[in-house]
């Protein structure tokens, strides 16, 4: 019901007249019809003493609804409670009310109250058996897309300004503020520029000392405690890291550059100061110039995506479960990479906005046009990122803080709280970035979610990790780590094998194979696929000798996010191993 009516709009009634949909009403000044109602064809509805429908109600076709009779004269306001459902060809007599998710099965006459959470049919009605409830479960994602320091000048930011909307101004303080404000005529382009200008977006943090002051205000306790939960527990920021790694242009904006900056920053912040939150991974496809300050869409374009994740592995001991993509955006070659190793994708940003700036049009700022638009996860399209399909990964919805476009609302908010409310798990997720400062945008979320929450005390809303809010709404439960075992065998002279075996059923069709040569290379590469659960790759002439090799990592996901890393130093074949996730 929660996508056929998505439009649901209010029905014209027209006093002793069909609907539209073959329905009538008598009395309709009676009658208070509430909002997602189905009603079946040539239904009758007599409200001249009043007829109440609450939301989500159901009443099948050929079903009489009576506030008086006219053989006994009895007279009575009839309820019909959220969520409950009239099966066709039924009646209900005056002043009867049917509690809320009660069913009533068809071609019953119902002449007295029936209590909510029941089933009950028959001539006359009679309570069969109790309904179990459903549990009306929200779970809530903050998702950072963590980059670190950026720093724009006041040249850089016109310099967009002439990129994007192909106005050129020269570039002061004053010229900024009349854009801002409107006050300079850009042929009906001044309200796009003016929300692309907004200060918020403007306020940088160009330094890691002024990051981590911004950590020290959102992190703290009194901040998390702000907003908690029904089970009360505070706030959760889920760090999505990237690493600004492969780019050889220039780099106005000053990232930092390089593998694990911005990973072994946060690592190293949340070991001393809170035990929450929890690192994923963002990655940056590089663009044609390999400039820092530019976005790609192209994920095969450079071996840099396979080296970044083979040093998480070896350097770091460490895989990602979760992942954001960076410029929102997604391909089919990114859909097929991860379908490989990363079963949890935060990344489907379908929405009804109309998305009017220049840089944004047909898809080209991630294209999600033609994805759900409702709170669901789903199982993506081989061939259709964007469409539900038969790949093992899952996506979930993520809408934008404060932002210029695919900015989430209170109506989103809503959506999320009244789908969970018809007893659908729900995953309600949103994204920010960390260069700019996060404490009032988390408010402005924390603010919606606080207001539209009183709404709905029946939803149970929980902050979640990255990993959990998806293992909650898809219903997994138990946990199992890969399970790896590695084995060396040594064929002939110059000719070595490994054999990598797992336990347990993992994500995607082989581990992910990670190499460090004593050059200090790091590589993937493919694995033999000898048996289920079963994998090998050869050193030799044609690959890598074992000799030239310093160490090997294996890493993989379990299809509920278990993580697992296995790491061997080839100099004394010692293990370690690493395992997130399994509780």
């Amino acid at each position: 019901m929660e996508d056929r009516f998505k439009e649901w709009e209010t029905p014209e009634i027209i006093e002793g007249e069909l609907t539209k949909w073959n329905w009538m009403v008598q009395g309709k000044k009676g009658l208070k019809l509430g909002k997602k109602t189905d009603i079946g064809a040539f239904t009758y509805i007599n409200a001249r003493n009043g007829v109440e429908v609450g939301d989500n109600v159901e009443i099948g076709s050929h079903c009489s609804i009576y506030s008086i009779s006219t053989i006994d004269n009895k007279q009575g306001e009839v309820t019909l409670n959220k969520n409950c459902k009239i099966g066709s060809h039924s009646i209900v007599m005056p002043g009867v009310t049917i509690g809320e998710n009660s069913i009533v099965g068809a071609c019953s006459f119902v002449n007295s109250d029936i209590p909510p959470n029941v089933l009950a049919y028959g001539v006359p009605a009679k309570i069969i058996k109790p309904i179990n409830k459903k549990e009306k479960k929200l779970c809530i994602v903050h998702c950072i897309d963590t980059e670190g320091p950026l720093y724009e000048s006041l040249e850089a930011t016109f310099q967009r300004i002439k990129s994007i909307f192909s106005i050129n101004l020269f570039p002061n303080l004053e010229n900024l503020e009349k854009l801002r404000e409107k006050k300079i005529p850009l042929e009906g382009q001044e309200e796009e520029i003016a929300r692309f200008l907004k200060k918020d977006l403007f306020n940088y943090c160009s330094n890691w000392e002024q990051i981590k002051l911004m950590l020290d205000t959102i992190t703290s306790n009194p901040f998390r405690n702000k907003l908690k939960d029904s089970f009360g527990n505070s706030w959760i920021y889920n760090w999505f890291c990237l690493d600004h790694a492969g780019f050889t242009g220039e780099n106005p904006r000053k990232r930092d550059l390089g593998f694990h900056k911005v990973f072994d920053f946060y690592k190293n912040y949340l070991e001393k100061n809170t035990e929450k939150d929890i690192i994923q991974w963002h990655f940056h496809p590089l663009s044609i110039k390999k400039d820092a300050h530019r976005c790609g869409v192209n994920y095969f374009n450079a071996p840099i995506l396979t080296e970044i994740l083979a040093r998480k592995i070896i350097d770091r001991k460490w895989f990602p479960s979760a992942f954001r993509p960076g410029f929102h955006t997604e391909r089919p070659d990114s859909n097929w990479f991860l379908e490989q190793w990363i079963p949890f994708d935060y990344a489907n940003q379908s929405t009804s906005q109309k998305l009017e700036q220049p840089d944004l049009s047909n898809g080209k700022f991630g294209d999600w046009r033609k994805a759900p638009k409702e709170w669901k996860v789903y199982h993506p399209s081989i061939e259709d990122y964007q469409k539900e399909g038969f790949c093992k990964r899952w996506i979930a919805r993520c809408l934008n803080i404060n932002s210029r476009l695919r900015q989430i609302s209170q109506e989103d908010v809503i959506e999320a709280f009244e789908r969970a409310n018809s007893g659908i798990p729900t995953l309600l997720s949103f994204t920010n970035h960390d260069f700019r400062n996060m404490e009032k945008d988390t408010e402005i979320i924390m603010n919606l979610i606080k207001e539209v929450s009183e709404k709905f005390p029946e939803v149970k809303f929980e902050f979640c990790n990255a990993v959990d809010a998806f293992r909650k709404t898809i219903g997994i439960k138990e946990f199992k780590n890969p399970g790896f075992q590695a084995k060396f065998i040594k064929k002939e002279e110059n000719f070595q094998e490994i054999e990598i075996t797992c336990q347990n059923e993992i994500f995607g069709v082989q581990p992910f194979f990670a190499i460090k040569t004593n050059k200090g290379e790091y590589l993937w590469q493919n694995l033999d696929f000898i048996d289920k659960n079963k994998w090998g790759f050869t050193f030799n002439f044609d690959t890598i000798f074992l000799e030239e090799c310093e160490k090997i990592g294996i890493a993989a996901n379990s299809p509920d996010g278990t993580t697992e890393v296995l790491n061997i130093d080839l100099g004394n074949f010692q293990e370690d191993r690493k395992i997130y996730n399994l509780s």
